[in-house]
């Protein structure tokens, strides 16, 4: 169905999507609007530009800095995408729509913070939520088919008319795994260095409640040639600086708040390749509500329900207690210490050389008790 402006477009399974990739026919049958958005886009208006020479000297460096200025800022059109397993989770729309937004005005922040040195803007174009099964997009636990497969169709669906996007973002329930299809601990996947390549500007993110904005923001950062601190860099290595947005897993020296040296580097270079050339243009939009993008996120989801978003309903925050392994404890609880004994003995490994004398080995872990 598709609602209002005011609404999120919804995309339950039909006919109609299974051909989206051609054009619409308005000569018969049913006629579709075109997909509803978050953030109301008007047209670009256009400019004669003066002819350089013909300006004064005086405004001549002037105009310079004011275009120098102008294509420092980039514009990210984005379109967020949530499958039908989050539906699922939620279950209800009117919640999932301010839940999404909160966590795209998280990702926002984030790539307005001065320490990513570049002035870039997180711009919903377009919300699509999907209340069905999809013609040609197949999502699963296993991230690197799901993401080509959501790749590929957000590249037909931006082809069909409606409003554009930069970028696109998957969200979704599935606790997805790199390389095969069974849940796993991995987060996210983008390609790197994608941004503005129509089939490679994506990413695929695991919702994990309010926090998810933290893996978006890290997905997108791959899509700008970002690659993790500590990874061919010296960000997050003894030493250096800590791990920040760009860590390649979370710790408790990891600062998912600010950007390392080390990705604004990177975004840097990938700005001034001229790899971004579709960011520069300024969408015109309204912002549908002025609190509803200001607020900070507590303002709207309370410790209780952010709880209860990341874990699962039964979960609730610790009072007078502290958090152990997702349990809460007394405050005075301290786990014991153990002395650790050998694990198992792994099996053989495969012999070192194919022909002539070779090794094989095994290995054991002094993890038990873990």
């Amino acid at each position: 169905m598709h609602n209002d402006v005011e609404n999120p477009w919804f995309l339950p399974t039909s006919p109609w999507f299974s051909r989206y990739n051609s054009k619409l026919d308005t000569t018969g049958g049913a006629k579709r609007d075109n997909p509803d958005i978050i953030f109301k886009l008007r047209p670009l208006k256009t400019f004669d530009k003066p002819n350089e020479s013909e300006l004064p000297e005086r405004h001549k460096s002037r105009r310079r800095r004011e275009v120098m200025m102008e294509l420092a800022e980039r514009n990210v059109e984005t379109m967020v995408v949530v499958d039908q397993k989050m539906v699922e989770f939620h279950k209800s729309h009117e919640l999932l729509k301010p839940y999404i937004l909160t966590i795209m005005n998280i990702v926002a922040k984030l790539y307005r913070d001065p320490s990513i040195g570049n002035p870039i803007n997180i711009v919903v174009s377009r919300l699509v939520i999907l209340t069905g099964e999809q013609t040609n997009l197949t999502i699963n636990y296993h991230a690197d088919r799901s993401l080509d497969s959501f790749c590929k169709w957000q590249y037909r669906l931006n082809q069909s008319g409606g409003p554009t996007h930069d970028n696109a973002v998957l969200i979704t329930r599935y606790d997805i795994c790199t390389y095969k299809n069974t849940p796993c601990g991995t987060l996210g996947l983008a390609p790197v260095a994608g941004m503005c390549e129509e089939e490679r500007s994506c990413s695929i993110n695991e919702d994990i409640g309010l926090a998810s904005a933290f893996t978006i923001a890290h997905e997108i950062g791959h899509n700008f040639g970002m690659q993790h601190d500590g990874a061919g860099n010296l960000c997050g290595t003894p030493g250096y600086e800590p791990a920040r947005i760009m860590a390649a897993r979370l710790t408790k020296d990891s600062d998912p708040f600010l950007w390392s040296n080390c990705s604004r580097q990177y975004i840097t270079d990938f700005l001034e390749s001229g790899k971004g050339g579709c960011l520069d243009n300024r969408p015109l939009y309204e912002e549908q509500s002025p609190n509803a993008i200001e607020d900070m996120p507590g303002t709207d989801s309370s410790v209780e329900e952010q709880c209860q978003l990341q874990f699962k309903n039964t979960s609730y925050p610790c009072r007078a207690e502290k958090c152990y392994r997702r349990s809460c404890v007394p405050l005075n609880f301290h786990a014991l210490i153990v002395h650790g004994e050998w694990g198992v003995w792994s099996g053989w490994s495969e012999c070192t050389r194919t022909c002539g004398g070779g090794v094989k080995y095994q290995e054991r872990i002094c993890d038990s008790p873990q």
